[in-house]
């Protein structure tokens, strides 16, 4: 009896951690990156494109984060600005990292955002071509069950 039992607490116990060790893992995804970690990661995969000085470093990466942590911000009091305030933050950023930067740097950081939207259009059209692809086959086995 007592065998019985200890292996029933055994099982319990496993089950406990199987569960909590999933949902632990699951929510490891959906940790978004901080603002320093994105201003990092920009500035970092621009620097050898653009041949950035430490100094020219320094200053996009504190321009990044200066506009991420006002995002985060807004994101997170609820602030949703409007298209007109959108739009001046944007011009405003721009001129900026235009003041940062030389005038043939300027060029390769505006080529290197219309590559990097290319890329991000791609992967968004395939993920929405893969999702509808799912929804067909799902419909057509459907179809064959009936």
């Amino acid at each position: 009896m007592k065998k019985i039992k200890l292996i029933g607490f055994v099982i319990l116990l496993f089950g406990i951690i199987f569960t909590y060790s999933n949902s632990y893992s699951q929510n490891d995804g959906n940790v978004k990156p901080t603002p320093e970690e994105k201003s990092a990661k920009i500035v970092d995969e621009l620097k050898p494109k653009l041949n950035l000085t430490d100094q020219q470093y320094n200053d996009l990466y504190n321009l990044y984060l200066e506009r991420f942590k006002e995002l985060k911000s807004n994101r997170e009091s609820g602030i949703k600005p409007d298209k007109e305030t959108k739009n001046a933050k944007r011009k405003d950023f721009r001129e900026k990292i235009q003041k940062i930067l030389s005038e043939e740097q300027y060029n390769q950081f505006k080529d290197f955002w219309k590559d990097k939207k290319k890329d991000f259009d791609k992967k968004k059209k395939d993920r929405k071509h893969k999702k509808d692809k799912k929804k067909s086959d799902k419909q057509d086995s459907r179809k064959f069950k009936d």
